[in-house]
């Protein structure tokens, strides 16, 4: 059977010394096989590792673009490309340029590792060591300029020296970190003391591996004990992640309970709100109710009383006072009735109250009523005063017109509505409607109508001649305010 005889050699002339292992002789298939094996723990399992703490920190740093103000994410993001740099050696079959500066980048990248290793665990304990971070950090560069190839530094001896003191460092910096690690208690920070020390301690396997103090055909575990600690510090963010999130559901969760707790507030304010709107808004109408009695029904029925009780009002006249006084309660009472926006209906309920009168005065009504366009303002008030309006213009028409035939009719346009009382009587002389004298009668002369119509937004224009009487009132289709 075939024999195949597998020697590793690694020498890098003027950085490492160099030796030649033992040689294993025997099947071909044993001899791979331990091969792969050797290959796999020293070359193929910490690029592995390499890469795959290079794409958590390449996570940690889209983290950290959604969480700016957290400083673990780009500092673990910053250690995954750092150590990349440490161990690119593994990656390459050779060194780019010299290779001297090519061992001065992955040499000192260790000293740029632990001081953003340590800041790091610092910043997840919550913790300040500012003369410590900035001795690291002078520390890190001296040497990184020191070591430079050209200056006398460089070579296997002060690269041994500089693991040496970089192990030294370590330990008491660790030590700093696992007494807050023991306060705190907390898993998290427990997990990355732990992973510290198993560094420190595969760190210092290296070194002496590194100086022939050892069997130097042992593999290097430092690569491996950075797997430990990059999955401690792995570990670490999730749980801050976690409590992040988990803070940000309690507050949620609060949050939603102040603002049930606030809803229902408002609900009973806004039941009380309509409760007293609802005590305002009938105060308001029985307090317009009391004022048009008062004014209207309460007025002719005190100038009637006088008047009875000096003996000037005959029997007939007492009659057609009560008369007036029941319309004007009627229409009071007609004007609270719920018509919406429907002018209309308000017409209609004007023609229920006055047909019967005009019958017993043998008048007839023409009745030409258009479907209208809804007002929005009319309320109760605005109701009262056209209802009255109208009454107006028709108790003119049977005291003093003489007619026979009374027309309503009504019209539109786009800004306009308009409701026309017309009658075939005998005219009179508009223009004496402004005189003073023209409004005598209690106050009942044809001045009220325009009064009345002002109060609600519109106009009254008045027509007369031979052939009789005109008035016309004009209601706006909206209003500003409301």
């Amino acid at each position: 059977e075939s024999a195949r005889i597998v020697i590793a050699f690694n020498c890098v002339v003027g950085v490492l010394p160099c030796a030649a292992p033992t040689l294993y002789v025997g099947p071909q298939r044993q001899v791979e096989r331990r091969h792969e094996w050797q290959r796999f723990l020293r070359n193929d399992g910490p690029r592995i590792g390499s890469i795959a703490m290079l794409m958590l920190g390449l996570f940690a740093l889209l983290f950290w673009l959604g969480r700016p103000r957290e400083l673990v994410y780009p500092l673990f993001a910053l250690a995954s490309l750092i150590w990349a740099l440490r161990t690119l050696h593994y990656h390459l079959a050779f060194y780019p340029g010299d290779g001297r500066w090519f061992w001065w980048m992955t040499e000192n990248s260790m000293s740029w590792l632990m001081v953003v290793v340590y800041v790091f665990a610092f910043r997840l304990h919550d913790e300040r060591h500012p003369y410590i971070e900035r001795g690291l950090l002078l520390v890190a560069i001296g040497w990184s300029v020191a070591t430079m190839p050209g200056l006398g530094l460089d070579g296997w001896a002060p690269a041994f020296l500089t693991h040496v003191m970089r192990a030294v460092i370590a330990v008491g910096v660790t030590v700093l970190i696992s007494i807050s690690s023991l306060k705190s208690r907390s898993r998290e920070h427990l997990l990355l003391a732990i992973g510290l020390w198993i560094c420190i301690g595969m760190g210092i396997h290296d070194i002496l591996l590194l100086g022939w103090y050892i069997d130097f055909e042992r593999t290097f575990l430092l690569p491996y004990g950075a797997m430990f600690l990059f999955a401690a510090f792995l570990y670490a963010i999730v749980r801050k992640y976690a409590a992040a999130i988990a803070a940000v559901e309690t507050v949620n969760a609060s949050l939603e309970e102040r603002l049930s707790a606030r809803q229902a507030e408002l609900q009973v304010s806004y039941e009380k709100l309509r409760l007293i709107e609802r005590q305002q808004a009938e105060t308001a109408e029985r307090q317009r109710l009391m004022r048009e009695m008062h004014d209207g029904l309460g007025s002719s029925l005190m100038s009637s009383l006088v008047m009875v009780e000096q003996g000037k009002l005959a029997q007939s006249d007492i009659v057609q006072v009560l008369r007036e006084c029941v319309d004007d309660l009627k229409l009071t009472i007609d004007s609270l009735e719920p018509i919406g926006d429907d002018l209309l209906t308000l017409l209609a309920t004007l023609r229920y109250r006055v047909g019967s009168r005009l019958e017993s005065a043998r008048i007839k009504l023409e009745w030409r009523v258009t479907d209208l366009p809804p007002l929005p303002w009319l309320n109760p008030t605005a109701s009262l005063h056209i209802l009255r309006i109208l009454q107006e213009a028709l108790t003119n028409i049977v005291k003093h017109a003489h007619a026979s035939t009374i027309r309503i009719e009504t019209a539109a346009d786009n800004e306009t509505v308009f409701v026309r009382v017309m009658d075939d009587g005998r005219g009179f002389d508009p223009a004496a409607i402004d005189s003073p004298s023209a409004a005598g009668g209690g106050g009942r002369g044809l001045l009220n109508l325009r009064r009345r119509a002002v109060q609600i937004g519109g106009r009254i224009d008045i027509r007369s001649g031979a052939a009789g009487t005109t008035v016309e009132l004009s209601l706006p289709r909206l209003q500003a305010g409301r």
